[in-house]
């Protein structure tokens, strides 16, 4: 480091350490506008935002899953409800296995399902045949 800084003025070091860290950005694709800064002043401040962008968009994504996992979640409670109710406890129970990794499409067909079948036997074959194996 010593050798780096090596007859750089002291009002000049800003500019060299940003270029230094211009140049360690480079090599690593970070943006752009990170490596356009001049001096440390301004190289912090970009940095500092394109990070609170980058925890705005992760809080955001995390928000998206968040809910559609707990729809999700809600439908298959629902569903499981409605089954056990219709059908009685242990379809219930064979459809929980079913779904378990089931999209919300997938439930949201079982909840036809419900309603569109006779007997617990008939409710049963159309979920298999409709679940991947």
């Amino acid at each position: 480091m010593r050798r780096a800084l090596k007859g750089v003025g002291s009002e000049h070091l800003g500019r060299h350490l940003a270029g230094v860290i211009r140049a360690m950005l480079e090599s690593r694709d970070f943006p752009q506008a990170l490596m356009e800064e001049r001096t440390m002043n301004e190289v912090v401040a970009t940095f500092r935002r394109s990070m609170d962008d980058l925890v705005r968009q992760g809080l955001v994504e995390g928000r998206e899953r968040g809910r559609r996992e707990g729809v999700e979640q809600g439908s298959r409670a629902i569903v499981g409800r409605q089954v056990e109710r219709r059908f009685g406890a242990a379809a219930a129970a064979r459809v929980a296995e079913l779904l378990a990794g089931a999209s919300t499409n997938d439930i949201d067909a079982v909840a036809d399902l419900v309603v569109d079948c006779e007997g617990p036997e008939d409710f049963l074959a159309g979920v298999q045949a409709m679940m991947p194996r």
